[in-house]
């Protein structure tokens, strides 16, 4: 005998979806004072998204992390090159 069972729909709140979750994260952390380095991970890990989907999916996001990074001298990328620019002029 074929026993039919009924599935029961979730009562649980919706998640927000992964562009929602990233843009209030980044503008979480952009407000906080006290961040002192705003980075791809710490965006992701408070975002709950893995860093594979922001660089795949999400560039408009990544792109006013890079901005916010530019404007505050957080890009670690310009940071270390002009590190290494002053050693090799020293």
């Amino acid at each position: 005998m074929l026993v039919k069972h009924q599935h029961r729909k979730a009562t649980c709140a919706v998640r927000p979806g992964a562009t929602q979750r990233l843009k209030g994260a980044l503008e979480t952390l952009t407000r906080q004072a006290f961040v002192t380095a705003l980075t791809a991970a710490e965006l992701c890990r408070v975002a709950g998204v893995s860093r594979n989907s922001l660089y795949r999916y999400h560039a408009p996001i990544l792109r006013a992390l890079r901005e916010h990074q530019r404007s505050t001298h957080q890009d670690p990328q310009v940071s270390g090159a002009a590190t290494h620019r002053e050693r090799r002029i020293a």
